[in-house]
């Protein structure tokens, strides 16, 4: 049970910005040294969806973080609840991250192995008793390949794990990702100085009175029934190179709105699209 008011890691969007920011870099470095148990040189990383600190007051989306090492890519996620439909989403999600290295007349044998690293609560799907799982493809307990790999750590499980002073780093971490109060988080911050790091930074991006500042400017804009409001989104919209039109370009306007996390009512006045035909776009 999450304490009221407090905002725990496995939240995407503080998720996202405590991982995926560059900002933040040596925060991804040390939850991937310590699920390696060795120092690993990251040479790219990217959120695949922009999430706005804002977003806590009109969340509608969640985000993943994919790096590339060397030798391999990552897939980071997080689900609060995981359910049949998340399942299906993650390894359609890993087949395209492998299919997608390969170029017209290029082998296969060439991609870079895939490892998704899923963090879970609240499985509504039967998983395996240990709180960290491995799968791969197999085929009557014969693995098939190795280059893709998919782990689950069920952060259920680890709320069952007594704790002790030798257990893994990488457990220390999903503990800490996984704390559902703030008194739970100081306690395992004093295990591990990073922790401390990055205790104030989730501080300093959950700051309410940053946050109302940041909604009161962008519901200047879009505030129904106001002329003035209409016009800063229009303006917004041409900012992000929109344009009225014919339905397909209409369509492409909405498309860009959307990544952009701009809600549907001021997408629908913009555009002039159903509501019903945003809310299918947003899923497809």
């Amino acid at each position: 049970m999450v304490e009221k008011d407090f905002k725990p890691l496995t939240d995407d969007i503080l998720f996202r910005e405590i991982f995926g920011n560059p900002d933040n870099s040596e925060f991804l470095q040390m939850l991937l040294d310590d699920f390696f148990e060795e120092n690993q040189e990251i040479l790219d990383v990217r959120v695949e969806h922009y999430l706005p600190k804002l977003s806590y007051r009109e969340k509608n989306s969640r985000s993943d973080i994919v790096l590339e090492l060397d030798t391999c890519i990552i897939i980071l996620e997080i689900y609060t609840k995981f359910t049949l439909e998340g399942l299906k989403k993650t390894l359609t999600y890993i087949g395209k991250k492998y299919g997608s290295q390969t170029k017209i007349g290029k082998k296969y044998r060439i991609n870079k192995q895939v490892k998704c690293i899923c963090i879970v609560e609240n499985a509504t799907i039967p998983l395996k008793k240990e709180w960290l799982q491995r799968y791969s493809f197999q085929e009557e307990n014969f693995e098939l390949t190795d280059e893709i790999e998919w782990y689950i750590v069920n952060l259920d499980k680890v709320k069952e794990i007594p704790y002790n002073e030798g257990e893994s780093n990488f457990l220390t971490d999903m503990r800490y990702i996984g704390a559902k109060s703030e008194k739970e988080r100081k306690e395992i911050e004093r295990k591990k100085s990073m922790f401390g790091r990055i205790g104030r930074k989730i501080k300093h991006f959950l700051d309410e009175k940053e946050l109302d500042r940041e909604f009161s400017l962008k519901n200047k804009w879009l505030m129904e029934g106001r002329e003035d409001g209409i016009e800063i989104g229009l303006k917004k919209g041409e900012e992000l190179g929109l344009k009225r039109g014919e339905r397909k370009e209409k369509q492409q306007i909405a498309n860009n709105m959307l990544k952009e996390n701009i809600d549907i009512d001021t997408i629908t006045k913009i555009t002039g699209l159903p509501i019903e035909t945003i809310e299918k776009m947003r899923y497809e």
